[in-house]
């Protein structure tokens, strides 16, 4: 009983000096309740308005008078009113009461099992939630299920970072300073570029950590201390902008930026070796990073724009190069289509064989075109198409096309080429096992050998 009525003593005189010292701390702050509630300049009152006003709260009384009134009303059970809301303050604790209360149960049950945070490097390893779900409800199923629960929450409660990164990656990247791929949207209207990437990096530092997240903590704690440091810093800067009235806000914000800072200097340095230097190389590497992704948009954009009237260049049809395996369906339609943008179209055919299989394939080949294409075209009153076989002793199937394009260009100056390339497209997944892969090949290689007047067209077929 003596121990019991000693631990309410003190309990009592800590929560007096505690309520004492918050009272003294809030009154010395700045500014008061009055001018917080009705000092905006929206509202427009005179400082003779705001006297009767602060004289009706009775904030013009001394501080020792103000702190025995409030306290003889505590004792009351008046507790007065929120200036924001305008509602009971006794109100507002009855809401939160109950998880008060439980967090109270919660409390005791960690005390009366002695649960507390255990070595993450250990084999018996169980956190604090784990240790509390096994004290109450033992390890059946019910720990399985209430485990299974709070996995479920923390899932969620990381919808907070899957949501927020990706839209101020977005908000970047429309600036310039990240990819494109960044702002843009999935067929699910999703930001997919930035879920990708927080997903990868936040699962590159559990694995760089080995999965122990009190290895992270002095990463997040330098990040939101710098965060708070430069809020408070942009704060004071706002403030001074805004002229004189705002000295007492410019001085709360000034101590903010100046307590955080000096929180931010003891973090970094106390926990510099154990992952903080990761923020401090990772902070200066992603702004470099962002401003060379800037320089590249805006050298891009430069190349890229077309100022003055819209100039005609060239006024003559272009020479279409198609590339030619054998006569099908496919080819024939790209054949088609080649005739229709230019009466000047040559179908090119890439030779892998030898002597003397190659003049034999050639000579076949040449008299099935000349008879099945060129003859209908002929009678028709239309230009055929040529034929040229070209050589690739090596299997190489853009160098000698291009070898070919090089000499059209020359002969045909004020000329485009334009090669179109015929393409099978797969009507099932598993039919791409059965296809090589040569007309992407040699599209990816034309594009990466493409110049102003070389145009690469895609003829693809469905069967």
């Amino acid at each position: 009983m003596v121990y019991i009525l000693r631990r309410a003593g003190q309990a009592l005189l800590v929560l007096v000096l505690a309520y004492t010292a918050a009272y003294m701390l809030l009154a010395a702050l700045p500014g008061d309740a009055v001018l917080a509630r009705y000092g905006s300049p929206e509202l427009g009152l005179s400082p003779e308005q705001l006297a009767e006003i602060r004289a009706a709260y009775g904030a013009d009384r001394s501080l020792v008078e103000r702190y025995v009134e409030a306290t003889l009303a505590f004792l009351r059970g008046d507790l007065g009113y929120s200036v924001q809301s305008g509602a009971a303050v006794s109100d507002l604790i009855a809401t939160a009461l109950p998880a008060t209360l439980v967090l109270a149960g919660i409390a005791i049950v960690v005390c009366g099992y002695s649960i507390g945070a255990m070595d993450q490097t250990g084999p018996d390893y169980q956190s604090v939630l784990s240790q509390l779900a096994g004290a109450i409800a033992g390890h059946g199923i019910v720990y399985y299920v209430a485990m299974a629960s709070l996995l479920s929450v923390l899932c969620l409660s990381a919808n907070t970072s899957f949501v927020g990164f990706p839209r101020l990656s977005r908000l970047i990247a429309q600036d310039d300073y990240l990819p494109r791929a960044f702002a843009t949207s999935d067929r699910r209207l999703v930001l997919s570029a930035g879920i990708v990437f927080l997903t990868v990096s936040a699962g590159g530092l559990l694995v760089l950590f080995g999965g122990i997240t009190d290895r992270l903590i002095p990463l997040f704690a330098v990040g939101a201390f710098l965060t708070f440091t430069m809020s408070q810093i942009g704060m004071v800067a706002h403030w001074r902008r805004q002229g004189a009235g705002h000295g007492h806000r410019l001085l709360l914000n000034a101590v903010g930026a100046v307590a955080t800072g000096i929180a931010l200097a003891v973090i970094v340095a106390a926990k510099f070796v154990e992952g903080a230097w990761i923020v401090i190389l990772a902070i200066p590497a992603i702004m470099a990073a962002l401003a060379l992704v800037h320089r590249y948009a805006d050298a891009l954009h430069a190349r890229m724009h077309a100022g003055g009237p819209f100039r005609i260049e060239e006024t003559r049809p272009p020479t279409v190069l198609v590339a030619y395996e054998s006569r099908n369906r496919m080819t024939d339609r790209a054949l088609r289509f080649a005739m229709t943008l230019s009466p000047d179209v040559l179908a090119v055919h890439l030779l892998h064989l030898t002597d003397p299989e190659r003049e034999e394939h050639v000579a076949a080949l040449k008299d099935a075109f000349d008879r099945e294409i060129c003859a209908p075209l002929r009678a028709a009153g239309i230009t055929p198409p040529r034929l040229a076989a070209i050589p690739a002793p090596y299997r190489d199937i853009e160098g000698p096309l291009m070898t070919l394009v090089d000499k059209i260009d020359t002969d045909t100056p004020g000329r485009s080429v334009a090669i179109l390339i015929p393409e099978y497209v797969p009507g099932h997944v598993w039919e791409r096992l059965l296809h090589s892969r040569r007309a992407a090949r040699l599209r990816a290689a034309l594009l990466a050998r493409a110049n102003p007047r070389l145009m690469v067209i895609s003829a693809p077929w469905r069967a």
